[in-house]
């Protein structure tokens, strides 16, 4: 098997803070046997998408037909603290990961499904479909801006994209406070134009991460690193995927409430 090119190690150290880019470097990329491929990403990528899908469209037909959670109350609130934990695992241990992936994706589809019930129910059957189809014209729009180069990811890029994240953590946080102290200083008006923005910016946040999930599995496959990797990479960009979903879910039934005003 022929050696990888000092070039391509080369390439390894410029992958940014990212904890799994740093495993790669770490574990020698590039002396792979059977290393990553772009084919091997998307099919684990469709793999979680699918289970997603499927546990979504089950737990959604829960919450619009029968007005039931699937798995109760207690499983729903508890979904999200497994999914969490399943991701720190699956980033943590390339031999858990497939599991613990599939474990996230399962636990996404209850927690989104009913979320979207929900949301179904408060404002038309069309809100849905058009998050979905939102969320896939803007994967697709930052896949053509990485490919043609017009968005580039260097280390100033990650580190701002990781400041603008923990803003809008911090933000949620404020958000929760606000909602009973503000409306009676700024009025409701003035604390829906500010959910508004949070969740617009929000929206460009979620987009942008794509453009680094797509940076990352390319200098990944181009590192030569073992395909275990893929599952990983997959993961994470269904974690960024289901996140701008919902985004444009709020975005769009907000829009949706003013425009019935």
């Amino acid at each position: 098997m022929m050696r990888r090119t000092p070039a391509r190690r080369r390439g390894i150290g410029r992958m940014g803070a990212n904890p799994l880019m740093r495993s790669i470097e770490k574990h020698h990329a590039g002396e792979s046997a059977t290393p990553a491929t772009y084919g091997g990403v998307l099919f684990r990528t469709a793999i979680l998408l699918t289970i997603v899908v499927a546990i979504g469209a089950f737990s959604y037909t829960g919450v619009v037909q029968r007005g039931e959670l699937v798995g109760g109350l207690w499983f729903f609130l508890l979904a999200p603290i497994i999914g969490l934990i399943s991701v720190i695992i699956a980033m943590r241990s390339l031999n858990l990961a497939p599991f613990f992936s599939i474990i996230y994706a399962i636990c996404q589809g209850v927690v989104l499904g009913a979320i979207s019930g929900i949301y179904t129910l408060a404002f038309g059957d069309g809100i849905v479909p058009t998050a979905v189809m939102s969320t896939f014209g803007v994967a697709l729009a930052m896949l053509f801006l990485f490919r043609s180069g017009i968005i580039r990811v260097t280390s100033r890029f990650r580190k701002i994209m990781f400041v603008a994240l923990i803003g809008l953590l911090l933000s949620g946080l404020i958000m929760l406070p606000l909602f009973f102290f503000a409306p009676q200083i700024f009025g409701i008006e003035g604390m829906m134009l500010f959910y508004m923005a949070i969740i617009i910016v929000s929206v460009i946040v979620a987009s942008l991460y794509l453009v680094i999930d797509f940076d990352d599995i390319q200098k990944t496959v181009e590192a030569g690193a073992d395909r275990q990797y893929e599952w990983p990479l997959a993961l994470s960009f269904i974690i960024t995927l289901l996140w701008l979903y919902v985004e444009l879910l709020r975005l769009i039934a907000i829009i949706s409430a003013r425009s019935r005003r």
